[in-house]
């Protein structure tokens, strides 16, 4: 198993990005595997930077991916998801990008 982390980060604007991005992560979990590595599960961490001129959205959206597909697969990825973006955002403000991690360590569930 692997886990793809993909990073955006865009403007503040009347458009919210967190919906745009549970649409785009349910979408995945629908492709098959050549076109989005089999993902089987997905996390989205979002929030808005106040103090950074100009403010800015952040998200982070965790895959989990079953076969991965590799990098060439991950990219693909990225860059339907920065087209998907690109339609409400300045492409030269709207920075996307992925990066497939290994788990390392994973504490017990009840670690005291």
């Amino acid at each position: 198993m692997t886990i793809w982390a993909i990073t955006v980060k865009a403007p503040v604007t009347r458009i919210s990005l967190e919906p745009q991005l549970q649409t785009f992560a349910r979408s995945l979990l629908e492709r098959p595997p050549h076109r989005a590595g089999n993902v089987e599960s997905y996390e989205l961490f979002a929030a808005q930077i106040f103090d950074e001129q100009p403010e800015m959205q952040h998200a982070l959206l965790l895959l989990t991916v079953d076969s991965g597909g590799g990098r060439v697969v991950l990219d693909n990825v990225v860059k339907d998801l920065t087209d998907t973006l690109d339609k409400d955002y300045p492409r030269e403000k709207l920075i996307v990008s992925g990066s497939q991690m290994e788990s390392i360590e994973k504490s017990p569930a009840h670690a005291q």
